[in-house]
Formats: C-alpha cells, structure tokens, sequence
C-alpha cells in the first residue's frame, strides 16, 4: 500500500482480505485542499519554463510583422550566418 493511493479493506463477505482502490476522483476530492495550494506553483512553472519557448521560435524565422509570428516564413539556420 503506498502514501498517494489510500485503500480500503473489507473484511466481510467474500471479499475478505481484498482491498479496494478508490477512484481518481474521490482521490481529488479528498485532497482538493493540496490541488490549489500546486496550482500557483505550475502557473510560475509555465510563465517561467514554456512561454520563453516563442522566442526561440521567433530566431528560426523571418518575422514580417504584417503576417505575425505564425504566418512568417521559416528560414531555419540562416540567421546565424
């Protein structure tokens, strides 16, 4: 039995000595409290980690600002010559 999946055991009928695993979101439900208190953590974790990603996008194109970033050709290595 670990610490992150609480279980239960039954010990009448024929089901004696067989434990049964809540589901995924009775689990939730029950911690609910620890959800929210993660959730600013991975907000920072994706401001900090994933947005920085479109600038390195941006050093793979040739940005014409009229069509924006998608729109803009891709020009790969060509401007780091």
């Amino acid at each position: 039995m670990s610490a992150s999946s609480p279980s239960v055991s039954l010990s009448k009928g024929n089901n004696a000595g067989r434990t049964i695993k809540p589901s995924i979101w009775r689990v939730m439900r029950k911690y609910w409290v620890f959800y929210v208190m993660m959730l600013p953590a991975i907000v920072v974790l994706v401001i900090n980690n994933y947005i920085p990603m479109f600038g390195t996008l941006i050093a793979f194109k040739d940005v014409n600002y009229q069509k924006g970033i998608w729109g803009s050709d891709w020009v790969g290595f060509s401007n780091f010559k």
